[in-house]
């Protein structure tokens, strides 16, 4: 099966995931699509689940009301 990353995310049950790598995927989407991929990877995270981004032709931000639900690790930065 293909699909793209927010379209699987949106149709997935609450609290499925540990974590989430997403290289560089956000340079290929418009920042409507961001957004909700933002929304979704909060809503199907499990507590405590991690999260990595890379972003090389994009410098999107986190939506302000998803944020909070994120912090960094700038040691593993």
């Amino acid at each position: 099966h293909t699909e793209d990353v927010v379209s699987f995310l949106e149709k997935c049950p609450d609290n499925s995931f540990d974590g989430f790598s997403l290289s560089d995927v956000a340079s290929y989407m418009s920042c409507e699509s961001f957004t909700r991929l933002a929304k979704a990877i909060v809503r199907t995270a499990r507590p405590q689940a991690r999260f990595c981004i890379r972003q090389f032709l994009s410098r999107y931000q986190l939506p302000c009301e998803v944020s909070p639900h994120f912090s960094r690790n700038m040691v593993l930065e």
